[in-house]
């Protein structure tokens, strides 16, 4: 088949026409990585003839895995047997075809529940700890130190590390496989077993990685490995778009590859087709204030509208800056543009509280591909309800919803009256001692709670109690992420929130601006709305338009974020979402008031004051 290089600028033709050694292909936003790729195959085995089955193309979501190959079959209108997969998958296809019969399975959710609550059971520890000791087996699986990892009050560092050792023990046992330890048993059978890591070595010959700035080490050694001995791989990424910190990847490995690897073909997609000329300088000028990073220069494609492509605006309070929000919305609205617009936040806290204001104003709204509203979801109910508990609010009402969440087998019949006690319940429950020792964990697990801050509180309810243990197991699929996402946005609120006299002020008012919108305006959401996403959760998306509030000290960059290596990374999520914007950019702020003013980003000073 032939391909027609004249179409490709010169930095893509060099990319594609890569022959064999290590290749390092920095692709900046809207550059046309996609496209290098699935054209860079064709050429491999079009014109250099190498066997399609000798080729491994390996991303990190089943979803861009599928598209790559669904983009390439389209290009070469026929399916050819080209390895395409996510790093997992791949672990996971090693490991199945090297274990005897292929009896090696991969452990359920529910699976890794019951192994868990079992060995738990056998330490004598309460089963509401299973969430909590499932989340510090994965970390130390993935490499974090036990030093790292914030343990559930009253476990010991002794018993976190007897527990994940029985753990592994069950699994190996039972020949099931944890989604945690592929990558670590993957390496150990290929640096053990040289047989089968030459048979697979012949069967990634050549190798082409996707987002490759999103490594983590362990993913790194893998694949080096396999690509020994000629290390012909094809890496394809952008250091500044770097934005998962938290799950081990870093800037570190793609900043150091051209120094592992002798000869490493460098190749710069400079030309950005996505973004407006003055949406790429405002971008350039934010990230060139990371030292850690390749340097390079974007090239537009595009020309200049003609009108101001980033528009800076400071508001006095968020009530201000929402307002003009809504308006913003609403003339896209009215222009019939309103899809192709995406309000963008550091934090899940600012979309929901944005939620109201576009209900009231009746605004359609897409929130990451689906509605949950979890300001008024289960979950926010009931941790409300925990915390009332915990501070002394002995309502029977309020005590209903979440008394058997989890299960503890306590009665209705147990509480009279407008309020109870808890010696109350274990009277009535006197011919029941599982109930009655549930009852008095759950006074205990209150008063141990009243003396924390309100964001420990949440955690201990979550974690300590046993709430977010319970929501696994009694959730699947969409409604336990939405749960999820519902816990994680309480968390974050707590944080912000000084006390209880803080929570219930915005209680009330949550309550009352939901009347409002009960009353007199319908909730609108589908697939026609703006879409409000994190800056995480726009990663690989374009909007014709991008609004970017709340950039302020202490949400952007996050107030946790103290060392360099930290700014840096914040930095790089501000960036990924400012090139999301093909057309305009807004970047709004608060300045406060004169008797508490607010502190603008320190990403925005790099745009002075003529804006």
């Amino acid at each position: 088949m032939k391909i027609d290089l004249e179409r490709f600028n010169a930095s893509q033709r060099e990319a594609i026409c890569h022959n064999t050694g290590p290749a390092l292909v920095l692709a900046g936003p809207g550059s046309g990585k996609t496209t290098v790729i699935t054209n860079r195959l064709l050429y491999l085995t079009a014109y250099y003839h190498i066997p399609p089955e000798e080729i491994l193309v390996v991303t990190f979501t089943k979803a861009a895995a599928v598209e790559m190959q669904q983009r390439f079959e389209a290009l070469v209108k026929a399916s050819l047997p080209i390895q395409f997969g996510t790093f997992h998958a791949i672990y996971y296809r090693i490991l199945r075809e090297s274990h005897p019969n292929n009896s090696l399975t991969l452990l359920k959710e529910k699976e890794k529940q019951e192994y868990m609550r079992q060995i738990l059971r056998q330490e004598q520890i309460s089963a509401d700890f299973g969430a909590a000791f499932l989340e510090i087996t994965g970390k130390l699986k993935n490499g974090s130190l036990l030093s790292e990892i914030a343990l559930p009050e009253s476990i010991s560092a002794e018993q976190t590390i007897k527990v994940f050792k029985k753990y592994r023990q069950l699994c190996g046992e039972r020949k099931k496989l944890d989604f945690d330890d592929m990558a670590y048993e993957c390496l150990m059978l290929l640096e053990k077993r040289k047989d089968i890591l030459k048979k697979w070595q012949g069967k990634c010959r050549y190798i082409l990685a996707d987002e490759y700035q999103d490594i983590a080490p362990i993913q790194e050694k893998i694949l080096s490995l396999l690509a020994l001995p000629d290390n012909n791989l094809f890496l394809v990424g952008d250091d500044d778009q770097a934005i998962y910190g938290f799950r081990g990847a870093g800037t570190e490995i793609m900043l150091s590859f051209p120094q592992k690897y002798t000869g490493t073909k460098q190749i710069f997609l400079e030309k950005n087709y996505r973004c407006r000329p003055g949406i790429i300088r405002a971008a350039e000028k934010v990230i060139s204030e990371n030292e850690v990073r390749f340097e390079k220069k974007q090239v537009p494609d595009r020309e200049c509208s003609g009108e101001k492509e980033v528009i800076y605006r400071g508001f006095m309070d968020r009530e201000a800056e929402n307002r003009e929000i809504v308006r913003q919305l609403r003339a896209f609205q009215r222009q019939g543009i309103l899809s192709e617009t995406a309000v963008l936040y550091r934090r899940h806290m600012y979309g929901e509280a944005l939620i109201g204001a576009l209900d009231k104003a009746g605004i359609p709204r897409v929130i990451a591909g689906r509605e949950c509203d979890v300001r008024n979801h289960f979950v926010t109910r009931d941790i409300h309800a925990y915390l009332r508990l915990i501070h002394g609010d002995m309502t029977r009402k309020n005590f209903y919803l979440i008394m058997n969440r989890p299960w503890r087998g306590i009665e209705r019949e147990g509480c009279t009256g407008e309020c109870f006690r808890f010696s109350q319940l274990q009277s009535y429950h006197i011919y029941d001692k599982d109930v009655i020792n549930r009852i008095q964990k759950l006074e205990q697990d209150c008063m141990r709670a009243e003396k924390l801050s309100l964001y420990a509180a949440v955690m201990y309810i979550r974690k300590g109690i046993g709430y977010e243990n319970w929501i696994t197991r009694e959730y699947t699929g969409g409604a336990l992420e939405e749960a999820v996402r519902a816990m994680k946005y309480i968390q974050e609120l707590a944080g912000e929130m000084s006390g209880m006299e803080d929570w219930e002020r915005w209680l009330r008012k949550e309550r009352d601006e939901n009347n409002k919108i009960k009353k007199g305006v319908e909730k609108r959401v589908g697939k026609e709305g703006v879409h409000l996403l994190t800056y995480h959760g726009s990663k690989g998306l374009e909007f014709d338009h991008v609004i970017m509030p709340d950039l302020n000290e202490g949400t952007v960059p996050h107030k946790k974020a103290l060392s360099v290596k930290e700014i840096e990374e914040e930095r790089r999520m501000f960036y990924v979402g400012m090139t999301r914007a093909k057309e305009r950019l807004y970047l709004y702020f608060r300045t406060g008031t004169k008797e508490e003013p607010e502190t603008m980003s320190r990403f925005l000073h790099v745009f002075g004051t003529d804006q």
